[in-house]
């Protein structure tokens, strides 16, 4: 059938196809290189998201512990309870995702045990739900004003 319609169905060990896949194949040395720089990039990427979410959710924490003075008559004490609960919920899923991204992109085996795989799958879980959660409460405030 492929005979009639003209096409070629065998291959050809000398094509020049064959010949650049075989130049262009890198060694296990070359690969395993290649993925330790990629794997500490992104090691380097989630820490500096660790760091600058880490900081800033303390920050909004601590401003909004202060808040109350008498420069701020812009939100009540219920608005700043609710971003307050949302860092704190924010500053979780940093404390517990990000730094664990970061170890196994350098690392992909667990060390850190059971108990602490189940601590840690536990928390970002409750992190991230509690984000979602006080993300929604503060649009039901926002909208009812």
């Amino acid at each position: 059938m492929d005979s009639e319609l003209g096409m070629n169905t065998t291959v050809d060990s000398n094509s020049t196809f064959w010949k650049s896949a075989e130049a262009n194949r890198t060694s296990p040395q070359s690969l395993s290189t290649s993925f330790g720089t990629v794997s500490y990039a992104k090691a380097a990427v989630f820490w500096t998201i660790f760091v600058v979410g880490a900081s800033g959710n303390l920050l909004v924490i601590a401003v909004g512990v202060k808040g109350h003075g008498k420069g701020n008559k812009g939100q009540t004490l219920v608005t700043r309870m609710f971003i307050c609960c949302l860092a704190v919920s924010d500053l979780g899923v940093m404390l517990t995702a990000t730094w664990t991204s970061a170890m196994s992109a350098i690392r992909p085996n667990w060390i850190y045990g059971s108990f602490f795989c189940k601590l840690e799958t536990l928390w970002a879980n409750m992190s991230s739900k509690m984000s979602a959660t006080m993300l929604s409460v503060i649009a039901v405030d926002r909208s009812d004003n």
